[in-house]
């Protein structure tokens, strides 16, 4: 998946940095134009380093194995990985995160039958590999990552200023506004304002800030 996707990206004239274990085979990417960091998604310090002014992330890295590895390992791999790049990216302040999950999080069917986020696994015994999934996509869903515009209208929210004030802060319309309100309840699993904002200080968002204006 990795190595197709960074052609992907470079076809569409991207400039890409890719975390790779010193361990990996990495001839994927054999004569491709792009930064290489080694490091690690369990190490959030090299995590950190490799996201460091990135605005858009990718999260590709896993074990597509159903024997071979630890059950421990595998799910530790998933989780932990994803919330390290998911906190990674919010210290960078990466506008964007794509977490790579799999199908298998939807469950199966014996026909021919296409399946959506309504839809999920009902097997008795998942697989170690299955289970991984479900709980990185629980670990991704549990981490929400905001554009730094997002976190501008946060943190004025959080100071009880309405759509009209703080389009005046940010130098932005109200409809600019109420366009991030809506990304920022949905990333917070919000209904309004205020539960937004508590979201917010649960997530530690406030802590230290600064804010923007014009």
């Amino acid at each position: 998946v990795g190595s197709n996707l960074v052609r992907a990206l470079l076809k569409a004239s991207h400039r890409v940095r890719v975390l790779v274990r010193p361990s990996s085979d990495a001839r994927g990417l054999l004569n491709l134009p792009v930064e290489r960091c080694e490091g690690d998604v369990l190490d959030l310090d090299s995590l950190n380093a490799a996201a460091r002014g990135r605005t858009l992330i990718f999260h590709a890295a896993a074990v597509f194995s159903y024997w071979g590895m630890r059950a421990e390992d595998q799910r530790n791999l998933a989780e932990r990985g994803t919330r390290n790049v998911l906190e990674a990216a919010r210290n960078a302040r990466a506008s964007r995160v794509v977490v790579t999950s799999s199908s298998v999080v939807l469950g199966s069917t014996s026909g021919s039958q296409v399946l959506d986020e309504e839809n999920a696994v009902d097997e008795p015994e998942p697989s170690a590999y299955t289970r991984s999934k479900i709980g990185q996509e629980a670990a991704a869903l549990r981490t929400p990552v905001f554009s730094p515009r997002e976190l501008d209208v946060l943190k004025h929210l959080n100071q009880g200023l309405q759509d009209k004030m703080i389009a005046r802060r940010l130098g932005v319309t109200e409809h600019a506004v109420r366009f991030h309100l809506k990304n920022i309840y949905a990333k917070t699993r919000a209904r309004g304002r205020l539960e937004a904002v508590v979201r917010a200080r649960e997530l530690g968002l406030f802590e230290g800030v600064t804010y923007q204006s014009r």
